[in-house]
């Protein structure tokens, strides 16, 4: 049987704004089908700059250790990321 050791997300960043947008670092939240917290953790991400009115694609990889819930227990048939206040 094989082990899990990450969990990879692609996402798009939009802005939407009349403004570009610049951001450091994002703390990220990954929720499963159940709406259950499966793994969260800060990213950093160097300055990337998102101009106004576009959408930037960025994968994201949640190690093993930030994973908050037993790989089989996690559906990720539908999931939900969402940038949180703090992680921990």
């Amino acid at each position: 049987m094989a082990t899990v050791e990450q969990l990879a997300v692609s996402i798009l960043i939009r802005n939407g704004s009349k403004k570009n947008l610049t951001i450091s670092s994002l703390p990220l939240a990954l929720y499963d089908r159940e709406e259950e917290l499966v793994a969260e953790g800060l990213f950093k991400v160097d300055q990337l700059e998102v101009k106004n009115n576009t959408s930037n694609p960025r994968n994201f990889i949640f190690p093993t250790y930030l994973l908050k819930k037993d790989i089989a227990d996690i559906d990720l048939s539908q999931w939900t990321v969402k940038v949180v206040e703090k992680t921990g």
